[in-house]
């Protein structure tokens, strides 16, 4: 199964094998992916409706960010400026 994870302090290289970390590196990776999708779907499910038909199928998550910009900057900038993105 895996190794157990053994603090790095005080280990000099070639003590132990680089396996014994990546563990818990692929652990946090995992996390932090999944609050950026977690983060993703829940401005998709904030986006408008008419925004999320202008594209074709599935919505990409650099579409949704785009949208997601799109919609703020039209929405919070003057009247007399147009965003620019």
């Amino acid at each position: 199964m895996y190794q157990v994870y053994k603090p790095r302090r005080g280990l000099k290289r070639g003590d132990d094998s680089k396996e014994t970390y990546k563990l818990p590196h692929r652990l946090i990776e995992k996390k932090r992916r999944d609050r950026i999708n977690e983060c993703i779907a829940q401005l998709k499910d904030l986006l408008p409706e008419h925004l999320k038909l202008t594209t074709l199928g599935h919505l990409e998550k650099a579409v949704v960010l785009e949208l997601t910009l799109k919609h703020k900057c039209y929405n919070t900038w003057p009247s007399t400026k147009t965003p620019r993105i």
